[in-house]
């Protein structure tokens, strides 16, 4: 016959998913809520930008001159502490209340 080729009016169509919700989600899947604009940003999202790495290396100099500077006076503070009343006045110093000051801000 010329028409056996033809699916019957009674035989299921094929669906485009045999099971429209395998996983007991609905199918068509919910629309997904739009995505927020992207806020440009000056740097890629996880890397910091250089300037702020020469700023942080910058900060770290400055700490690692000032300790050192407090470390200097301390020794130089303690060595003057050492010395007697005629040896600080033989270098200029006139009373040992003086040293700290001395040492800290110059003006020998």
């Amino acid at each position: 016959m010329p028409f056996d080729d033809l699916p019957s009016p009674l035989t299921p169509t094929p669906t485009r998913c045999a099971d429209p919700a395998p996983s007991g989600r609905p199918w068509p899947p919910p629309a997904r809520p739009r995505p927020r604009p992207a806020v440009p940003r000056p740097w890629p999202r996880g890397v910091a930008p250089l300037s702020l790495l020469r700023a942080l290396a910058a900060t770290m100099a400055r700490l690692a001159r000032a300790m050192t500077r407090e470390r200097a006076a301390r020794r130089s503070i303690a060595h003057l502490r050492r010395l007697d009343g005629p040896m600080l006045r033989d270098i200029g110093i006139e009373d040992r209340s003086r040293i700290e000051a001395l040492v800290r801000r110059g003006g020998f």
